[in-house]
């Protein structure tokens, strides 16, 4: 816990820790076609994955929240506009700021992570003590497999249309923009660089380049790169390097993360951190924090980042937040349970991971 303002977005305070791994007992793991189970304890599971409850579908309908807290937009704006004269002063070549909105609302996590609407690359649910966080992740960091690694870099971001003609011609503005292109190279020209010095001669390749990932509500410029760790290195060297991740913070990434203190209005908590698992056999699966929604306490965090260049226009940086936060922000709406569950109520603490 930090003593001059807390570690949440708002400054309250908690007292969780900046990491945590946790090793389970036991295991489910949910794809689209199968639950696998590991476990060391002989328990049997199949009980809990009959269809013997039923969840109350989100309302639809449901009256949109107001935040408790916020970063204020037009402070944002602000920040951005520092944000652009920093990088056009050449104190970093790309930044990402981000801003927060703050709930007091009480939600059934189980009954708003089974409502999320897809595609997604990951989704997190984890209940563990005073924290929940509901995470259907955007982006994949790092996956590992018998040595070969793959990251998926998103960078350069436009709204989803209302018709599926207004979603191809956002997608072709997405892929002819200037700005947005700059965003997505520079990303990839990091996450190659950061990589090569552990990755085998010749082995790191982009298999995929300037792919558009379309989600919910934005649409994404994306790239997947692979390559085969070279000897004597393993996933978490990959780990260390990729982290914290440039689609977060900019580039160079110490220079960014100085400016992003400086100009955000508050610490980031979950938001642009991982989510994941490792296997003693060295394979892995770590996503990003992002698109989420995060729970301490009674208080619930939204956030979303745009990325800065010197081109930026703070308004549409703006905007841009705004879409990101929307569709969680109304799966929220949809979920508040109609009385609040008293704090340190009876929730059992557990951790679950979904991969799609």
């Amino acid at each position: 816990m930090t003593k001059d303002g807390g570690t949440l977005p708002d400054r309250s305070e908690t007292d969780r820790p900046l990491v945590e791994f946790v090793i389970p007992g036991e295991t489910l793991t949910f794809t689209s076609r199968n639950v696998t189970h590991r476990g060391l304890g002989g328990i049997d599971v199949s009980r809990f994955l009959a269809p013997t409850i039923k969840l109350a579908p989100p309302n639809p309908s449901a009256t949109p929240l107001d935040p408790v807290n916020a970063s204020c937009e037009q402070a944002y704006i602000d920040a951005v506009r520092r944000g652009i004269s920093a990088v056009s002063a050449g104190e970093a070549k790309k930044l990402v700021l981000s801003r927060y909105q703050a709930y007091d609302a009480d939600f059934d996590p189980v009954a708003l992570f089974g409502a999320l609407q897809p595609p997604f690359v990951d989704a997190f649910l984890v209940c563990y003590d005073d924290l929940v966080a509901v995470v259907p992740s955007p982006e994949l960091l790092l996956s590992g497999s018998d040595r070969q690694i793959a990251t998926n870099p998103l960078a350069g971001t436009r709204p989803r249309g209302g018709t599926p003609a207004e979603d191809a011609r956002l997608r072709a503005e997405l892929g002819e923009n200037h700005k947005e292109i700059v965003e997505h190279v520079v990303s990839v020209n990091t996450v190659l660089s950061e990589l090569e010095p552990i990755c085998a001669r010749d082995s790191l390749v982009v298999s995929r380049f300037m792919d558009v990932a379309q989600f919910q509500r934005v649409q994404h410029l994306s790239s997947t790169i692979r390559a085969s760790l070279a000897a004597g290195y393993n996933v978490l060297d990959a780990l260390w390097a990729l982290f914290p991740a440039v689609t977060v913070t900019g580039l160079p990434k110490s220079d960014a993360i100085k400016l992003i203190e400086r100009l955000e209005d508050g610490p980031r908590y979950l938001y642009g951190g991982v989510m994941g698992w490792l296997r003693g056999t060295g394979d892995c699966r770590f996503s990003l924090a992002l698109r989420g929604l995060y729970r301490c306490g009674r208080r619930s965090f939204l956030q979303a980042g745009a990325g800065i260049l010197a081109e930026s226009v703070p308004e549409a940086e703006l905007l841009e937040t705004t879409y990101k936060l929307s569709a969680m922000k109304d799966a929220l709406a949809s979920a508040v349970l109609p009385t609040r569950t008293p704090e340190g109520g009876n929730m059992k603490p557990y951790s679950l991971g979904i991969t799609k």
